[in-house]
This record gives C-alpha cells, structure tokens and sequence, in this order.
C-alpha cells in the first residue's frame, strides 16, 4: 500500500470542499465562455419525487386541494436536478486529482457544444457528462447565459431535460459525428480518475521534449492511487493511511 503523509491527506479533503470547487467553475467559465461577450414528456410525474418529496408538494397544497397547476411541473425539475446532481456524484469529479484540468477541458469542449448549435441550428444536440455539468453550471447565471449563447449559438438555448432515453441515443450519436467532424476530437470520452490525471499531466508536459513517458505514467498512477486512498479513508471516517 502506498503511504501518504498527514499533510498530503488533509490537502485531498480540503481539495472535496464544494463551494471551492464551485467558485473555481464558475471562474474557469467566466474565462472561457465569456470573454468576448460585450453586450413533452412526463416520463417523472409517476415516481416518487425525492426523499421528502411529499412534503414538498404538500408545502404548495392550498386548503387540502390538489397542488397547483405550476406545482407539479416545479417538483418534476427538482427531481431531474437532484437525479444529475447525484449521477455528477457518482463521477467523483470534485475529489478528482485532475478536478482543474477536468474543467477546463470540459469548458473548452463546452464552448465547441455551443458553436456546434451555430453550425446545425435544426439539429437536436445532446451533451455528454462534463459538458452538461458546464452547462448547468452556466445557467445559474441566466442573463449572461442569455448574452453567452447568443454569441457563441447565435441564439438563446434552452436546456430542455425532460427527453427520453431513445431521443437521447440518438442525438448522442448524431452530436458525436458532428463533433469529429468539425473539431476533429473524440467527443464521448473517458472522464474516470487515471485518464483524466494522464491527460492533465501530458498537458503540463508537452512543452519538455525531454520527459519520459513511463516515469509520467508511473508518477499519476502513484498519485491517483494515493487518492483512492484518501477517498476510501473519507468514506470510512478513518485516519490518512500509512
């Protein structure tokens, strides 16, 4: 088992600490995305909302009667907010050793997502993972959103999260094509811990035409495993391996 020290440790758990995340996000987007910016299904209505989801419609109930017309469909968006929130979890990406590098990429490719609008303005385009988690990021700030896709789209768009399954597959498809085509870059790529890491440090590395391949192999496999590590003591509650 590979051995970490206290210090190391404690710079993993802080490194989790979400509103710092958030705020790095939100800078790494402003960066991106705006700086040149001057100016029907109801495939949820039949589950269970969320834990507590009762009480949440019951909050908007008036005098015993069935909630409001607006009611439902404001809980239905909860309920699909919360699902992406819990599968951008299952990601890790905020305990990531390459969390910086991840978002920027993801920016980068986020801001291609939306030239693509540009490009095929009748074509349905569907994000993967990382762009989407760009992509809602975005929207908490609405009217620069507004601006942001005006310039980058040509025209405001909007976020429509309630398409099926088979409508989805098939814009994935159609957007990944699309993709390759006019940036010539793989678009489903692999975000997990080691391919993320690699990447990051390949990036660091491109301007020395000494480095060794294998030594930065090993070097992010040490450190992602190094991690893991700390992950699994966060998980369960334990000191910093030795």
């Amino acid at each position: 088992m590979t051995s970490m020290d206290a210090d190391l440790f404690e710079s993993i758990c802080k490194h989790s600490h979400s509103e710092v995340i958030a705020l790095k996000l939100a800078r790494l987007i402003e960066q991106t995305i705006l700086s040149d910016e001057v100016t029907k299904s109801d495939n949820v209505t039949t589950r269970e909302i969320l834990p507590g989801g009762k009480g949440f419609l019951k909050f908007f109930d008036h005098k015993g009667k069935q909630p409001k017309a607006l009611t439902k469909p404001l809980a239905d968006a909860v309920t699909r907010q919360f699902a992406f929130c819990q599968k951008m979890e299952l990601q890790l990406w905020i305990r990531s050793p390459a969390l910086i590098g991840t978002l920027t990429r993801a920016c980068i490719r986020y801001d291609r997502f939306l030239q693509l609008f540009k490009l095929y303005p009748n074509t349905m385009l569907v994000p993967t993972l990382d762009i989407d988690l760009v992509w809602h990021t975005h929207q908490l700030s609405p009217r620069r959103y507004a601006a942001a896709t005006k310039v980058r789209a040509g025209r405001f768009i909007d976020h429509d999260d309630k398409l099926g399954k088979p409508t989805l597959d098939d814009g994935m498809a159609r957007t990944e094509n699309l993709y390759r085509v006019r940036f010539g870059d793989k678009y489903a790529i692999c975000n997990c811990w080691e391919c993320e890491a690699l990447a990051s440090a390949m990036e660091e590395a491109e301007n020395d035409p000494n480095f060794d391949v294998d030594s930065l192999v090993m070097t992010v496999s040490t450190d992602v495993e190094n991690y893991r590590l700390a992950e699994a003591a966060r998980r369960n509650r334990k000191p910093a391996p030795a």
